[in-house]
């Protein structure tokens, strides 16, 4: 399944992308009588069973409803498809090449450091530049999302934790970041983290090893 945030009436609203469009989850249910999470964060809170309401609530809403409610792409303000999370987390130098080209040492432990809530963008959205910063940079992510809570979980069992995967940028004010040993002065700018346009559920994604990432620049 294919699930966004969009921006509707001041509010976040959960949406799916189908083959009919986009749905907007609260107009669907509110039209079949069905009762769904409408929000990223209740539809977490018990995702098997939630997600699984919500894939009946979709399958009705292609057969019963009319073609007026589903969306086109270029008609939704596009919001952070994860929108309130209890944690970011990133992974830096994470790209051998990346830590090549900027002369660090390869990591035998994963480099971690985070950004705020502050820092959440959605697909769209313009990013304002801070104006105390002059040295800017960007990089494609995956984004992992996770579905529960997980402590002490063995390599073999860890995939079944994550919910969903996402495509992220990490934007960065270099000259900010290089100011300290700790990168969060660069990296947690108001914006510094679009995420989206979709989360595609973990179900979805046979391998995530085997997934293509790409940016591009003015084209």
């Amino acid at each position: 399944m294919k699930l966004l945030i969009m921006r509707k009436g001041g509010n976040y609203a959960l949406g799916v992308k189908t083959n009919r469009g986009i749905l907007p989850v609260d107009t669907a249910s509110r039209e079949l009588g069905q009762k769904v999470p409408t929000s990223m964060e209740e539809l977490l809170q018990d995702a098997d069973s939630n997600l699984k309401a919500l894939g009946r609530l979709v399958a009705e809403a292609e057969n019963k409803l009319s073609a007026s409610l589903w969306l086109e792409e270029e008609q939704v303000e596009f919001a952070p498809c994860v929108t309130g999370p209890e944690k970011i987390l990133c992974v830096g130098l994470n790209y051998k090449k990346h830590a090549i080209e900027t002369n660090h040492p390869i990591p035998t432990s994963p480099v971690l450091f985070s950004k705020f809530a502050n820092a959440l963008s959605g697909h769209g959205q313009v990013v304002e530049l801070p104006r105390v910063a002059r040295e800017f940079d960007y990089e494609v992510e995956l984004v992992i999302v996770m579905g529960k809570e997980a402590k002490e979980v063995r390599e073999e069992e860890a995939l079944s934790y994550v919910f969903g995967y996402s495509a992220g940028n990490d934007l960065s004010a270099r000259d900010l970041q290089m100011k300290t040993s700790q990168w969060l002065l660069g990296k947690t700018c108001d914006g510094f983290a679009p995420v989206g346009p979709y989360l595609v559920t973990a179900d979805e994604i046979t391998d995530p090893n085997n997934l293509v990432l790409e940016s591009r620049v003015n084209g």
